[in-house]
C-alpha cells in the first residue's frame, strides 16, 4: 500500500482485481466448453460425421476435441485413403500403416472402402496397388465389408484391383461397387458375376472403358462419362434394375444402345441430342419417373448438311416412345447456340398417336430467353393428358 493511501480504496481495488481474475477464469472455462462441444455429441453421431472425411482429415481434425481423439481408435465404418493428398508415395504408405495399427476393429468392423490412387508412374503404381491390397486385407477379416469405391487416373487398370478384391475373397459380399478412371483394360460387367460378386446390386462406372452387359442382380446402375469399344454394343438388359442413370454418353459411332428393363421404375439420362441416334431402343414397361437432360453439340446444328429437322425431331419421338409408360416426367433443355431455338427441332407430323398412356405429371425446364423449348400445340399434343403440368424457365 501506498504511503497516505486511503485503506478502503485499496480494498477496492483488490476486489476489482479478484473479480476480474475470476471473470477471465470463467470466460475462459466457457471457451473451452464450447469449443470441445463436439465432444457431448453421442459417439454414433460422431462417426456419422468422421464417416465423410478422409483419413488424413480425420487425423488431423482429431485435435479439436478430446471426444474425437478417443474416437480414433475406434474409426467409423468406412477406412478412406487418398494417395493425391501426400508429397509422395512413402509418406502415404507410413500413414496408411499407421492409421490401420491406431483402430480397434475390435469395436466397429469395417463396412466400407474408399481408395484414390493419385501416381501416375509405375513404380508409385506398385506400391500404391500394395498399400491397396494391404487395405483390402484388412477389411476382409472382418467379414462386413459390403461397399468398395477405387478411383484411378486414366492409366488404371481395373484388373489389377479386381486381382486384389478376389483374391481375399471378399467380393461375394460386395454390395456396392464404385469405380472412377479405369481406361486402360475394359471392365466386362458381366465378368463381375464370374469373379464372384454375387451379392452386388449397385454399381457406378465414372469415365471408364466397359464393356458388355449388366450383371443379372444389379438393382441399381449408374454410368457417368465412360466409352465402349467402336464396335460393341451399349447393351443394358436386367429383370432386377430398378433404377438408371446415364450422363454423357461417349458412344463411337457404330455403337448401338439398347436398354429393355422390366421392373426399371426410375430412368435419368443427360446427353447431347446427337447421342439420341445412338440408342436404338429403349423398353421400361415399369417406368415411373424420367428425367431427361439434353444439350446440342456441333454435331446437332441443323445448319449441318448431314441433320434435318426430321431426322432430329426422329430421334426425340423414339426416346419419347421409350419412356411411354412413366407417370412423371422431368425435362430439361439447355440453352442452344446462338440463332437457333429448340422449337425448331420439333416436327410431329408423322405422329397418330399420343406415346404416353399413364402420364400424371410433367415439368419441362429451358434456358432459352424468350420462349418455351417446344411449340404450344406439341405440349398439349404430348402431355394434354397430364393430371399437372409446369414450364419453369433456369
Amino acid at each position: 500500500m501506498a504511503t497516505g493511501e486511503n485503506p478502503k480504496r485499496c480494498k477496492t481495488k483488490l476486489q476489482t482485481w479478484s473479480n476480474r481474475s475470476d471473470h477471465t477464469k470463467q470466460q475462459q472455462k466457457q471457451q473451452r466448453i464450447d469449443e470441445d462441444r463436439i465432444s457431448n455429441l453421442p459417439d454414433n453421431t460422431l462417426h456419422d460425421i468422421l464417416c465423410f472425411l478422409d483419413s488424413k482429415s480425420i487425423f488431423r481434425t482429431s485435435i479439436l476435441s478430446k471426444g474425437w481423439r478417443r474416437l480414433v481408435e475406434a474409426l467409423p465404418y468406412n477406412l478412406n485413403f487418398n494417395a493425391k493428398s501426400f508429397d509422395d508415395e512413402s509418406s502415404f504408405d507410413v500413414h496408411v500403416k499407421e492409421y490401420l495399427s491406431r483402430r480397434n476393429r475390435s469395436v466397429v468392423p469395417v463396412k466400407s472402402v474408399t481408395f484414390e490412387f493419385g501416381s501416375t508412374s509405375s513404380n508409385e503404381s506398385d506400391i500404391e496397388m500394395i498399400l491397396f491390397d494391404t487395405v483390402m486385407q484388412y477389411a476382409a477379416a472382418d467379414g462386413k465389408l459390403d461397399h468398395l469405391s477405387a478411383v484411378t487416373h486414366e492409366n488404371g487398370k481395373f484388373g489389377d484391383v479386381a486381382a486384389s478384391i478376389v483374391a481375399h475373397r471378399h467380393c461375394r459380399s460386395l454390395e456396392a461397387l464404385v469405380l472412377k478412371g479405369f481406361m486402360v483394360d475394359g471392365l466386362d460387367m458381366q465378368e463381375l458375376d464370374h469373379l464372384g460378386f454375387w451379392s452386388l446390386t449397385t454399381l457406378e462406372l465414372h469415365s471408364c472403358f466397359v464393356f458388355n452387359s449388366v450383371p443379372f442382380g444389379l438393382k441399381h446402375l449408374k454410368i457417368v462419362d465412360c466409352t465402349w469399344p467402336s464396335s460393341g454394343c451399349l447393351r443394358i438388359q436386367a429383370s432386377r434394375l430398378l433404377d438408371l442413370e446415364i450422363k454423357g454418353l461417349l458412344l463411337f459411332e457404330k455403337v448401338i444402345g439398347t436398354m429393355f428393363a422390366l421392373n426399371l421404375t426410375s430412368f435419368r439420362l443427360s446427353c447431347s441430342v446427337s447421342d439420341l441416334k445412338k440408342l436404338s431402343h429403349l423398353d421400361f414397361p415399369s417406368l415411373d419417373r424420367a428425367t431427361i437432360r439434353l444439350w446440342c453439340d456441333d454435331a446437332c446444328r441443323l445448319d449441318e448438311s448431314s441433320t434435318s429437322l426430321e431426322d432430329v425431331s426422329r430421334e426425340y419421338m423414339k426416346l419419347l416412345r421409350g419412356l411411354h409408360n412413366a407417370k412423371s416426367l422431368d425435362l430439361r433443355f439447355d440453352e442452344m447456340a446462338s440463332g437457333e431455338s429448340w422449337k425448331d427441332h420439333f416436327v410431329f407430323g408423322e405422329m397418330k398417336l399420343c406415346p404416353f398412356t399413364r402420364m400424371e405429371t410433367v415439368r419441362i425446364e429451358y434456358q432459352y430467353p424468350q420462349e418455351p423449348p417446344i411449340p404450344d400445340h406439341v405440349i398439349r399434343y404430348l402431355f394434354g393428358g397430364s393430371n399437372e403440368f409446369s414450364l419453369e424457365q433456369i
